[in-house]
C-alpha cells in the first residue's frame, strides 16, 4: 500500500510476503522482493483490475483445460463453475494459499525462472489430477474439492500434475499474447463436442511439441533421474 497507493493493498499479498519472509531474513529485502514480483507477470493485471486481461487468462485456461480434459471441461461449464472461482486466488497467492510450504517455494522458484506458463499448466493439471472427484458433482461441491486441492497432493503429485500438461511454454505464451484465432471455438459448452477436444489436441500437438521441456517438468524429471 505505501509503495502503490493507487493500488493499495490486496486480500492474498499476505499469503506471497509471508512466504518471501520466510526465505528472507531481512524486512528490507524481503520488501523490494515482493515488490518487484508484484510488478511484473500477470499481478499488474488482476491488481489494477484491468478486466480485458484478466479475461483472456480465463479464456486461455478454459481452452486448455477442454484440450487435456473435455469431459471435465463440459461439466465445469454445466454447472456454471466459471474460471475466475478456480484459478483468480491459485494464481494471486502464487499456491500459497492452501499449500503446501514446500509447493509454494517451489512454484515462486518456476514463476521466477519460467513465468505465466507455469501456472497454467499447474491449474489445469490440478483440474486433470481432481477430475475423478469432480465429475458429477455440483457446482458448491466442485468448489469445495478444489479449494482443498492442497490437502489432497503433495509436492511431487502437484508438479507430476502439471508436467503431465502437454502444452509448452511457447505455446502458451503465444495463447496469452493473443495469438489463439484457430482455437477461438474451442469452448467445450456440451458432452457432444467431447470429439472435437480429442481432434483439437491432436491438431495442436504440433504447436506443442516444438519447444523445450517446461521447467517444471524438466525438475521432476531431473530429481527423478537422480
Amino acid at each position: 500500500a505505501a509503495l502503490k497507493p493507487e493500488v493499495g493493498y490486496r486480500q492474498g499479498m499476505s499469503y506471497i510476503g509471508a512466504l518471501v519472509l520466510s526465505v528472507s531474513e531481512d524486512e528490507t529485502e524481503a520488501f523490494v522482493i515482493l515488490g518487484n514480483l508484484l510488478a511484473q507477470r500477470h499481478f499488474p493485471a488482476f491488481l489494477e483490475m484491468r478486466t480485458c486481461e484478466i479475461e483472456k487468462r480465463w479464456r486461455v485456461f478454459e481452452i486448455l483445460l477442454g484440450q487435456e480434459c473435455p469431459q471435465l471441461a463440459c461439466h465445469l461449464d454445466h454447472i456454471q463453475l466459471s474460471p475466475d472461482l478456480i484459478i483468480t486466488d491459485w494464481w494471486f497467492t502464487l499456491f500459497t494459499k492452501d499449500f503446501r510450504r514446500g509447493t509454494s517455494a517451489r512454484v515462486m522458484d518456476c514463476v521466477l525462472l519460467e513465468g505465466e506458463p507455469l501456472l497454467m499448466r499447474a491449474a489445469v493439471g490440478l483440474c486433470k489430477a481432481l477430475e475423478p472427484a469432480l465429475i458429477g458433482k455440483d457446482m458448491e461441491e466442485c468448489h469445495t474439492v478444489l479449494g482443498r486441492a492442497g490437502e489432497r497432493l503433495s509436492e511431487e503429485a502437484f508438479f507430476s500434475a502439471a508436467a503431465s500438461v502437454g502444452a509448452s511454454t511457447r505455446y502458451i505464451r503465444e495463447m496469452l499474447a493473443g495469438h489463439t484465432e484457430s482455437l477461438q471455438d474451442e469452448l467445450f459448452t456440451s458432452p457432444a463436442r467431447d470429439e472435437a477436444g480429442e481432434a483439437s489436441r491432436s491438431a495442436s500437438s504440433s504447436q506443442r511439441s516444438d519447444d523445450v521441456e517446461p521447467f517444471s517438468q524438466r525438475t521432476a524429471s531431473g530429481e527423478r533421474s537422480g
